[in-house]
């Protein structure tokens, strides 16, 4: 019994490390101890595939980059949270399709190439699995977006992914609190997004639906206006 009792002691310790240094890692990261970008996948490794090209960058007026910015912005958003719905099993037939063609427009509109709903793997693996989508960048619209218009633009894209992906969880299950925390602050960082219009989105005590739809879409008046 004492043997017995000694085995399951040393396994409910590997249990409690299994499921706990997670959770540890996943507090400290978005408490800002450790820098964000520690928390990414190695996007200079994964995106290698996509050529540079020789296409010249758009010179664009203060209206016409908002504009741009704004598309960015809904375009990866969109990917996110059909990509979040998806993962829950929430995706139907109509909604993927509506999505497919708003996500073609957009990318024709930016002369991009489209994005498309990342394969759903292992649910376990879900978040992870993201990420190394969006950073991997396989359709090469994130590399196309900062060839053509720039870096933030890119960035802003990436930063939609996730907000979208995790508006998607957090609008049906509130509990879960704030996803994708050091990814969003990194790539809004990376394109000049103030976090007071992502504040609401980076805490764990946002509200469901009705709260969440309100932030994003005061994150989408800010990119309307630049306000």
């Amino acid at each position: 019994m004492f043997f017995i009792a000694i085995v399951w002691s040393i396994a409910g310790a590997f249990l409690a490390l299994h499921t706990g240094i997670p959770a540890l890692v996943d507090r400290v990261v978005k408490s800002g101890w450790i820098p964000d970008s520690l928390a990414l996948p190695n996007a200079a490794k994964l995106s290698a595939h996509c050529s540079s090209g020789n296409e010249p960058r758009a010179k664009l007026d203060g209206e016409a980059l908002r504009l741009i910015r704004h598309a960015a912005w809904r375009m990866g958003f969109e990917v996110g949270y059909g990509a979040g719905l998806a993962s829950m099993g929430r995706l139907d037939a109509a909604r993927r399709s509506q999505t497919s063609e708003w996500l073609t427009n957009t990318a024709r509109n930016l002369n991009v190439p489209e994005p498309l709903l990342p394969a759903i793997g292992h649910s376990a693996n879900a978040l992870h699995e993201f990420a190394v989508h969006i950073e991997t960048d396989p359709q090469c619209t994130a590399a196309r977006l900062a060839q053509r218009y720039g870096e933030g633009e890119s960035a802003i894209y990436k930063m939609s992914a996730y907000v979208g992906h995790s508006a998607s969880s957090r609008a049906a299950f509130p509990e879960i609190g704030a996803r994708f925390v050091p990814n969003i602050r990194h790539h809004a960082k990376s394109a000049n997004v103030p976090e007071q219009p992502l504040q609401p989105l980076l805490q764990d005590s946002m509200g469901g639906e009705d709260q969440t739809r309100a932030a994003v879409n005061r994150l989408d008046e800010y990119f309307k206006t630049g306000n």
